[in-house]
């Protein structure tokens, strides 16, 4: 006998590697790891354009044309235009009439930004995991300040 040991497998370590590849694969299906690496999509520039209703002095001096905007930690878009007006309330007044009022200090601005967005089945998506279309909301920050954006339009 040469003194060598013999490895013998059992049903249970067989189930145990199974389960072992088993959360292997699901954690890659989580995460869309598969995806990823395979995926031939390319992003793309695309124009989005938004709308945002009352804000203040620092947000709109924020919508500045190049001003970069993240989405949490990722890249949303670089301005490419704005416009804002003063910002207009409607009441109704002891007659019933709805009446404009100009809201001093706020303003509603619109604009275009362009993102780098991944064309899907079902439309655009942000850093190819988030879905962006009109009438989606997205809360962005440009330097210190954060505001929420109304999506008007993607691929405008």
């Amino acid at each position: 006998m040469s003194g060598t040991k013999r490895v013998k497998f059992s049903v249970a370590d067989f189930v145990i590697i199974l389960m072992i590849i088993a959360c292997i694969i699901g954690v890659a299906m989580r995460y869309d790891i598969a995806e990823k690496l395979f995926s031939k999509t390319k992003a793309e520039d695309v124009r989005v354009t938004f709308a945002v209703s009352s804000a203040t002095d620092n947000t709109n001096n924020a919508f500045s044309t190049g001003a970069v905007f993240m989405y949490g930690s990722e890249t949303f878009g670089k301005l490419e235009e704005a416009d804002s007006t003063p910002a207009v309330q409607y009441y109704e007044n002891s007659s019933g009439v709805l009446t404009e009022k100009k809201n001093d200090g706020f303003y509603d601005i619109t604009g275009t930004f362009v993102c780098r967005l991944v064309s899907s089945d079902s439309g655009y998506l942000l850093d190819g995991r988030t879905y962006i279309a009109a009438g989606s909301t997205f809360t962005l920050q440009c330097g210190a300040v954060r505001t929420t954006v109304l999506i008007t339009s993607v691929g405008a």
